[in-house]
């Protein structure tokens, strides 16, 4: 599940990783894709 971290629009772990990027700006998957992309790898 890290690798999912790596995909543009990540919430990361905490917070203080997140810090001031903005997750929802740099998003590229609707969830529909996210859900498709994690069951088939």
């Amino acid at each position: 599940m890290g690798a999912v971290h790596l995909l543009p629009g990540t919430t990361f772990s905490s917070v203080d990783q997140k810090g001031a990027y903005e997750s929802e700006k740099h998003a590229l998957l609707t969830l529909p894709e996210l859900e498709r992309l994690i069951v088939h790898c």
